[in-house]
């Protein structure tokens, strides 16, 4: 979304209707990719989106899920089993074989990459920030809270990564 906001008054700078706008920033709605995973599956069941059985047994084998937005489209992309930072790495390397076979040939300067934490301390965005910028060098890079509205369902800890691309 804040990608879109940027372009928005970009093309607003340009002399750009809102029409226009709409129209431009449609064209790019596909031109983008998420991931996100948790760090609990309580919220994930609390919400009706696993089961009780499958967040017990998830809990004790340590499994995370992380979730793939392509478009409209929400799917379980992989479940990682041990930490955090294993479902960090492992959205690091979807992003970029993404980029490699979705967004072939873009430019750094055509990049932005978002991450996003629920409810992470200090000392954790600055982690995210760091692993980001060493997989991700040159970009726009820039980290933002998770939104109330997902973090309701994701609970505290989860992190996510989108990337977003300028194709003008």
């Amino acid at each position: 979304m804040r990608a879109s906001v940027i372009k928005a008054k970009k093309y607003a700078d340009q002399g750009c209707d809102g029409k226009a706008i709409c129209k431009k920033l449609e064209k790019d709605a596909y031109n983008a990719t998420i991931y996100v995973s948790v760090n609990t599956l309580e919220f994930l069941r609390k919400g009706g989106r696993i089961t009780p059985a499958a967040a017990a047994i998830g809990t004790v084998l340590k499994i995370k899920p992380v979730l793939s937005i392509q478009g409209e489209k929400l799917d379980s992309y992989a479940t990682v089993r041990g930490t955090m930072k294993k479902c960090e790495q492992k959205m690091i390397r979807a992003c970029k074989n993404d980029l490699m076979n979705r967004f072939p040939g873009i430019r750094p300067d055509q990049l932005h990459v978002g991450g996003v934490g629920a409810r992470l301390n200090p000392e954790e965005i600055a982690q995210w920030v760091e692993m980001l910028e060493m997989n991700f060098p040159g970009v726009d890079l820039f980290f933002n809270p998770l939104s109330a509205s997902i973090s309701t369902h994701t609970g505290p800890g989860a992190v996510g990564i989108g990337i977003s691309i300028d194709m003008d």
